[in-house]
């Protein structure tokens, strides 16, 4: 790579053209964005920064070393053959091959040197600032952040609405999210952190309580801008959010956009029985305990001192063969029938169905992962379309190859040509790549 110049402030800038007719489509919209990673010799890393977008004659990326402060390089051509040839990057060919299912490009550059890149979020452009707040709800003391991009005028915000659990605040993705110029609520569930109640006997109306407490909270913040703020739920979360949009419909602080990830668009109940029938499929259950696991979904929604007793018996003969802790959550059945009211089917039931009408057309943006064993693709897609019927402002992403975590560990992965390669423990990119990706295309990004 010859070099040519230099420039003062932003490093090393190389401009990559790139023919694109043997991509698949699907595979041109992942390649489109941010990259990070290391060309890597010896164990020795050089760092590297990419972003690729559409031009007029096919993809560009733009390459930065951050480390290389002063130096311009000379433009690189890059072909598609199977995989992403760029043309003596750093002296030689750069080889990489796409991984669709953890978005990232893996390869060598010679004989000598490795290239491995991650698609990130786009680069943040504002400082935040933290501070603690406390509100009421339901006649307790709930504790949050508020976290803030630093600047002039009223930012769009987001509430952030965590899963099942006691569950507290998600301080790494609202500061991901401030960084991106939005003012960030995120709270400690009641009874969780330093926010009072009890979580472990919290119901699903108290959590659709607080977070209509929260969002109201945040909507009167003086930097906020309460035309554009809105909820990001992820998994029981997106069910809380769908209420709380519901609730507050016609409202002066209705939410205006709406977000879940991994969150399901069906019923609590028909999410347990779906969750029953795969589990016990996972656990490879023989006909009569697979019977038996969806019966206790039925009895747990019922209740009754009865159903109560049968539960009970239900949870003695799992933990005896083994198979309780790959089929249940820890408040899913009672150990004794005392313990029955207390299940969580006694405590948690919505259906989103309920909200459709209020829901209205707001900006909604539904995540799932195509392989979610907890909220399946099919049935949730078509519950979700049918929520948002007439509603142009709806859309769906499925982020392909990934379950219902928002996190992927250590593993080797094997890549479609069948080499393999090692992968770090990740968030997942795309849950906050294509939220803002959707929240610009709505109308809600920056500061007014």
């Amino acid at each position: 790579m010859g070099l040519v110049g230099f420039v003062k402030l932003f490093g090393l800038l190389v401009s990559l053209a790139i023919a694109t007719p043997a991509l698949a489509q699907a595979d041109e919209d992942l390649l489109t964005g941010h990259w990070q990673g290391a060309l890597m010799r010896d164990g020795a890393p050089l760092l590297v920064e990419m972003e690729i977008s559409r031009g007029d004659d096919g993809l560009v990326a733009e390459t930065r070393f951050p480390e290389w402060l002063t130096y311009q390089s000379s433009m690189d051509a890059v072909r598609i053959d199977e995989r992403v040839i760029i043309e003596d990057f750093y002296g030689d060919d750069a080889v990489l091959e796409l991984d669709p299912k953890f978005a990232q490009m893996v390869g060598s550059v010679g004989d000598e040197r490795r290239l491995h890149l991650k698609k990130v979020a786009p680069p943040g452009r504002w400082q935040t600032e933290a501070r603690e707040i406390e509100l009421e709800a339901d006649g307790r003391a709930l504790r949050g952040s508020l976290v803030s991009p630093m600047g002039e005028g009223v930012f769009p915000a987001l509430l952030l609405i965590q899963g099942r659990g006691c569950t507290t605040r998600s301080l790494g993705t609202a500061e991901a999210f401030a960084r991106q110029g939005y003012v960030v609520l995120t709270m400690d569930r009641g009874g969780a952190g330093k926010s009072e109640g009890d979580c472990a006997t919290s119901r699903f109306e108290g959590l659709a309580i607080e977070s209509n407490a929260a969002f109201t909270f945040l909507a009167e913040q003086e930097q906020v801008d309460p035309d554009r703020v809105g909820l990001v739920g992820t998994s029981l979360g997106g069910w809380v959010a769908q209420a709380v949009a519901g609730d507050l419909a016609g409202e002066e602080t209705a939410p205006s956009f709406l977000v879940t990830w991994v969150g399901p668009a069906t019923s609590i109940l028909q999410q347990q029985y779906e969750s029953a029938d795969t589990f016990a499929a996972m656990a490879d259950l023989d006909e009569e305990r697979t019977t038996l696991v969806r019966r206790s979904v039925t009895l747990a929604a019922n209740g009754g001192d009865d159903a109560f007793a049968e539960l009970a018996a239900i949870y003695a003969q799992a933990n005896e063969e083994g198979w309780k802790d790959s089929l249940y959550a820890p408040d899913d059945l009672p150990e004794t029938a005392a313990d029955g009211p207390g299940i969580f089917l006694q405590r948690y039931r919505y259906d989103p169905a309920e909200d459709a009408e209020a829901l209205g057309d707001i900006a909604y943006l539904a995540m799932f992962g195509e392989v979610d064993p907890i909220v399946p693709l099919a049935s949730n897609r078509a519950a979700f379309k049918a929520l948002t019927a007439g509603n142009d402002r709806a859309r769906i992403y499925v982020v392909t190859g990934q379950g219902h975590g928002l996190e992927h560990g250590d593993q080797m992965v094997e890549l479609p040509s069948g080499a393999t390669y090692f992968k770090h423990d990740t968030v997942e990119p795309r849950y906050m790549i294509e939220t803002l990706r959707f929240l610009d295309d709505m109308g809600f990004a920056g500061p007014r």
